[in-house]
């Protein structure tokens, strides 16, 4: 019964880690800013690089990612171990479409960003 038990808790043990792997690759900075009607975090890992108009991420290291939530919207993009993007867009925990309107969400997101100077090229 000893056996079983030791060997649930390794195998337990073994999946977090491995679970947790993504996140260790590079050094993960947060930024927290909170007054009476502003919630923000911003959270990142690998460097992160916005396109030319600062409407967009254009790239994040491969296995980087890149968590915005101001308020009720989240933005989450991650890189893959070839650097292309995953992008999710949430407003109220619930998924949104990058439509039109997701893209300006994301607009406003990347300028506060930006003036918060999370441009970690170089790093």
């Amino acid at each position: 019964m000893k056996k079983v038990l030791y060997g649930i808790t390794a195998l337990l043990f073994i999946t977090a880690l491995v679970s947790c792997h993504r996140h260790h690759r590079y050094r993960t900075t947060t930024i927290v800013m909170n007054n009476d009607t502003v919630s923000m975090k911003i959270k990142y890992a690998g460097n992160v690089g916005f396109n030319a108009d600062s409407t967009d991420i254009s790239h994040i290291s491969p296995e980087g990612f890149l968590e915005y939530k101001k308020n009720e919207i989240e933005l989450i993009v991650d890189s893959d171990t070839a650097g292309q993007l995953t992008t999710n867009l949430y407003e109220k925990r619930k998924k949104i479409p990058i439509d039109d309107n997701g893209q300006k969400l994301i607009a406003e997101a990347v300028k506060e960003m930006i003036g918060q100077q999370v441009h970690t090229r170089g790093r």
